[in-house]
């Protein structure tokens, strides 16, 4: 995935920047991916007690639970990389570095 080159303010930032804007801003978004991470682990390690098939009979479309399994797997990774950062976690522990 390639992510889009960004010259000029985010929109959600507004059009006049000031430090504390663009710290609150940074602040709430990591706070935001920490706990969509947390929330996508929890999600997870809930379904490791089911198989494919089980998933599909709760209701995935036929076919994709191995799709399911396969994202699931790719979790750890994710949590393993945001649990790595270093300012990250100021930003979304105090909303400021």
């Amino acid at each position: 995935m390639t992510l889009p080159q960004v010259t000029a303010p985010p929109p959600m930032i507004g059009v006049q920047v000031t430090g504390a804007d663009a710290n609150s801003q940074a602040g709430l978004n990591a706070k935001n991916l920490r706990t969509a991470v947390a929330n996508l682990d929890a999600i997870r390690l809930w379904s490791e007690a089911f198989t494919s098939e089980d998933l599909e009979d709760m209701g995935l479309t036929p076919g994709t639970g191995d799709q399911f399994k396969s994202a699931m797997g790719e979790v750890p990774s994710i949590v393993a990389a945001l649990q790595a950062t270093t300012f990250l976690k100021k930003l979304w522990g105090m909303g400021t570095i």
